[in-house]
């Protein structure tokens, strides 16, 4: 479901609460979990922040495939004052190592990349751990 102005900038955020979060990395060394196989995360502007949590699984190829929802390159900072959320945010985390495989909205399928809306300021992207 698409709310309305949501995918073009017009609405608004106008209260924050805080809310208890754990790292990533942390979380899952303490669980003894050596390799991911999907990592998926639609977090509203704050999935790259997420990711690179997981950094040295990252650099060390323990993650197979990464879905999350991206800010276009060409729309900046939609989230007001949260960090870079942006498509060539993910890839200069990842480029070493993963290679873009899908993008889209929704169900990602490899090898194919659908043109979302011109006036969404978001859409999904999936990248492989590199052969």
């Amino acid at each position: 479901m698409h709310l309305p102005g949501y995918m073009s900038g017009e609405i608004r955020m106008n209260k924050t609460i805080k809310v208890p979060c754990i790292n990533l990395c942390n979380f899952l060394q303490k669980q003894n979990v050596d390799y991911v196989e999907y990592y998926v995360s639609d977090i509203q502007g704050f999935d790259l922040e997420a990711l690179k949590t997981l950094k040295s699984y990252i650099d060390k190829r323990r993650i197979k495939n990464i879905t999350c929802e991206v800010t276009k390159n060409s729309h900046q900072k939609i989230y007001g004052d949260l960090p870079d959320n942006s498509k060539n945010g993910f890839d200069l985390l990842l480029g070493e190592n993963y290679e873009c495989v899908a993008s889209g909205w929704g169900i990602l399928a490899d090898g194919k990349f659908d043109e979302v809306p011109g006036e969404w300021l978001e859409m999904d992207c999936k990248w492989r751990v590199k052969d």
